[in-house]
């Protein structure tokens, strides 16, 4: 398991969106949408978002399902406040596609722009 994956479920159990956790962390909602997927990430940065989430690094880098249905058992079994309405994921999914397609453009956008400079300097 990826330990951005860790940030997404930690983020979400605290019920922040990612338009609302982008403003805490002064970034875009598709920056921390690229944030959520990455294999890895800088020690900075988990201790930023850490802070954001009111966590520690080592509670985010050992996040487990396991460890959170151990909690739920040792405090009852009870889950106060976890509610998800259906709307908002898909909300969430569409956000997510979307910043999926504007990273793709921006790239193609920039190899286009590489590819008229040279050819624009072989013409010289």
């Amino acid at each position: 398991m990826h330990i951005c994956n860790n940030i997404q479920k930690l983020r979400k159990l605290k019920g922040i969106k990612q338009t609302e956790f982008a403003k805490m962390m002064n970034m875009h909602q598709q920056d921390i949408s690229k944030i959520e997927h990455r294999a890895t990430i800088k020690d900075s940065l988990l201790a930023e978002i850490a802070e954001k989430l009111g966590t520690t690094k080592e509670t985010i880098e050992n996040f487990s399902d396991d460890y959170l249905i151990h909690s739920i058992n040792q405090s009852g079994g009870q889950v106060i406040g976890i509610q998800h309405n259906p709307l908002d994921k898909i909300i969430e999914l569409y956000e997510s596609k979307l910043s999926d397609k504007y990273a793709i453009i921006k790239e193609k956008e920039e190899k286009i722009k590489m590819l008229e400079l040279a050819l624009s300097n072989n013409g010289r």
